[in-house]
């Protein structure tokens, strides 16, 4: 249906009024929605997950994440399918552009999204985007991890159709969606932002910070002359992101590095990370300090986006590992690596090459800069190729863009190629044609350099082969221009083969199976011979032995008459009258520590007494004290045990309690107790006397009566 005056008007005013102020966006969305609605502008349909595409703007331009994708549908998976879980919003196609565009999103994946064709796009999605290609997933029998609904590694709608029919009817006849009319989006594209927005606004986790930074480059390329920061921040924020508190460094890395109001330099990096990106988020010091401004020279442009690419897409990077990267110390080979990766597009570009038209190339850019980023870093994963410089990663960039475009590049790198290690090289699929050295010949048609080609090639005295297709494997153990000495590592014999046999007919180099090593008997290191696991029996006797002494004493009841003061020192204070022998404190606590012998006791604990003779260690009981700050202590959350809060002195008329062992001789284990010795009175301290060292007898001054003292 046409588009009316009145209709423009009424949809202008909420658009114009949603995009100045960013104020109560999911109601004005839903306004407009209403206003499409009364003239035939909006409309809900049935539409099959193939015939629905993402639309460019889809997640501020972000669209897809692969991974994400994959790991909805074994959520979903898990869990069920219920549709009333989504709302999916659409705008119908309307452009060849847009098609293209979804083929390249799809074809970015290497099979990961499925299959797409030219021209089956009836809508395109700006929500429920992932919901729907997890969807396509299934109905292409795309490949995926999850054994439960995929057979031999690709989806299967038989499996998923008995595992959870809802889902698999969704599968068939998919989503409901909420269908804007083509010419809406041609005369408000800003409302394709606004629609988004608002459903990430009910969705706070899914926005990703590398969205918000396409946002704000959006935003800021629309403004003229210099960006008014309060305006872009009400309009990135207007959603509600999670990842606000990143937007400082965001819009830093936006007006510095993403490469002007068209921001290409992101757009490359969005790419790759559709393909290779997590949604994880690496908070606000990460994007501070890449987007910060070096004091002097070039800004290393390139060598930040690889960091960007780097971080998100795998878990190596931190902002920490940013400021090191961009720092003094390692800023000299950032540098080179930013040239190199500088002077790689240039050469394609200037070869004719539109980098950002072959999905493939751009796949090959990031990872070459991933690397270098590595490189400059100094990570090496062992699934990686170990490079010494940056060099050699630009060289092996520019041979495998030849390989792809069937360009013929001559690499500037080429005198710093550096050969994959020789056990590597095996292992990887493909490599001896890109390792294989030129062969020297005799008149005669034998080789000239038989022993250096083996060599390269990995075949080396003691080295292990065998050959493909059969079922033999050998060590060689001996060499020379004419023949190779193979040993049979299963029967023993000695065989010859022929050098250039050895080099032509599928032998290779491989790492035998490491025969498995065994322990004849496991007696000794069963329970009864490992004495930390007996020493556990006597921990748990320790905290058997000292509940019973808790219940006998009530030691619960026991802090009725007691009190604790706090300042001007630590006291614990008798708040009644115990008659002699009445007041028994229990040293109870939670932590039953081992040691060996020491000449000093351990801090805050005391020593039990056990019958344990395998070794020499101590057991001890450790307070577990946990005093509140001030005079209120909170129930549940502090906790006590008066033992260990009885101070000491030197006053034997000042000491009102001595320390008791439990139990009996023949018991198994004996705690400490302290038991008062005299009457005490309310309000009196209690103390135990302080043993003399002789020494300090012979010489120190006579004690004087001692105020209470600080535990």
């Amino acid at each position: 249906m046409p588009l009316t005056p009145e209709a423009v008007a009424e949809i202008s005013r909420l658009v114009e009024e949603s995009s100045r102020k960013g104020d109560f966006l999911v109601r004005n969305v839903q306004q407009i929605f209403a206003v499409l609605k009364r003239h035939s502008l909006l409309q809900r349909m049935r539409i099959p997950p193939k015939a629905v595409g993402v639309h460019p703007a889809n997640r501020d331009g972000s669209c897809l994440v692969v991974q994400d994708v994959h790991e909805l549908l074994d959520n979903i998976s898990a869990v069920g399918f219920e549709p009333t879980r989504t709302n999916p919003i659409a705008i119908e196609a309307s452009s060849e552009a847009e098609q293209v565009f979804n083929k390249q999103l799809v074809e970015s994946a290497g099979g990961q999204l499925g299959r797409l064709e030219l021209g089956e796009l009836k809508v395109l999605s700006l929500s429920s985007s992932h919901t729907n290609f997890a969807l396509r997933l299934v109905a292409d029998g795309a490949p995926h991890k999850s054994e439960v609904i995929s057979v031999q590694g690709s989806l299967s709608l038989e499996l998923v159709q008995k595992r959870d029919p809802v889902l698999a009817e969704y599968v068939l006849q998919g989503l409901e969606w909420t269908v804007i009319a083509a010419e809406v989006g041609q005369k408000w594209p800003d409302l394709l932002q606004l629609v988004q927005s608002s459903c990430n606004a009910t969705l706070q986790n899914t926005e990703s910070e590398l969205q918000l930074l396409r946002r704000i480059c959006t935003i800021v390329g629309r403004q003229t002359g210099v960006p008014d920061y309060q305006t872009v921040k009400r309009q990135a924020l207007h959603s509600k992101p999670p990842c606000a508190e990143c937007l400082p460094g965001l819009y830093q890395f936006a007006l510095r590095h993403c490469g002007g109001a068209d921001a290409f330099f992101l757009a490359e990096t969005e790419m790759f990370l559709r393909s290779h990106g997590q949604s994880k988020g690496m908070g606000p010091s990460f994007w501070e300090n890449v987007s910060a401004d070096l004091k002097k020279g070039d800004q290393v442009t390139f060598f930040r986006h690889a960091l960007v690419k780097l971080a998100l897409s795998t878990n190596l990077v931190t902002a920490t590992s940013v400021k090191k990267a961009l720092a003094k110390d390692a800023l000299p080979k950032a540098i080179k690596a930013d040239e190199a990766m500088s002077k790689i597009r240039s050469m394609l570009t200037g070869a004719g090459v539109q980098l950002m038209s072959d999905t493939r190339l751009v796949n090959l850019l990031g990872v070459t800069d991933c690397t270098m980023a590595k490189l400059v870093l100094g990570l090496s994963p062992e699934d990686d190729k170990k490079y010494k410089a940056v060099e050699a990663v630009a060289h092996d960039c520019i041979t495998v863009a030849n390989g792809l475009l069937g360009t013929a590049l001559v690499s500037p790198w080429a005198g710093d190629a550096e050969v994959m290690d020789a056990g590597l090289q095996q292992e990887s699929s493909g490599s001896q044609g890109v390792q294989e050295r030129l062969r020297e010949l005799n008149p005669d048609g034998s080789l000239k350099n038989p022993l250096e080609l083996l060599s390269a090639e990995g075949f080396i005295v003691g080295a292990c082969i065998k050959k493909k297709g059969e079922k033999f494997e050998g060590q060689i153990g001996a060499m020379d221009d004419s023949n190779v000495t193979v040993k049979d590592l299963k029967s023993g014999g000695v065989l010859k083969v022929p050098a250039r046999d050895l080099l032509n007919s599928g032998w290779m180099v491989f790492k035998p199976k490491v025969e498995p090593e065994s322990i004849a008997t496991l007696q000794s290191m069963g329970p009864k011979k490992n004495n930390d696991f007996l020493a556990g029996l006597v921990i748990a006797e320790i905290h058997q032995a000292m509940h019973e002494l808790v219940k006998t004493h009530d030691s619960q009841k026991i802090l009725e008459g007691l009190s604790l003061q706090l300042k001007p020192c630590r006291a614990l204070v008798s708040q009644q009258v115990f008659g002699k022998g009445k007041l028994i404190l229990v040293p109870y606590s939670w932590k039953v520590c081992t040691r060996s012998p020491k000449p000093e006791p351990m801090a805050n604990a005391v020593q039990v007494q056990t019958k344990w003779k395998l070794d020499d260690r101590e057991f001890w009981l450790q307070s577990c004290n946990s005093l509140p700050k001030d005079s209120n202590p909170e129930v549940g959350k502090h906790f006590i045990s008066p033992y260990f809060l009885v101070g000491s002195c030197e006053d034997e008329d000042s000491a009102n309690m001595v320390q008791v062992m439990s139990g009996t001789v023949q018991s198994s284990v004996r705690i400490p107790m302290l038991k008062n010795s005299k009457e005490i009175g309310t309000g009196t301290a209690l103390h135990i006397l302080k043993v003399k060292q002789a020494d300090e007898e012979e010489h120190a001054p006579k004690a004087k009566k001692a105020k209470t003292t600080k535990k």
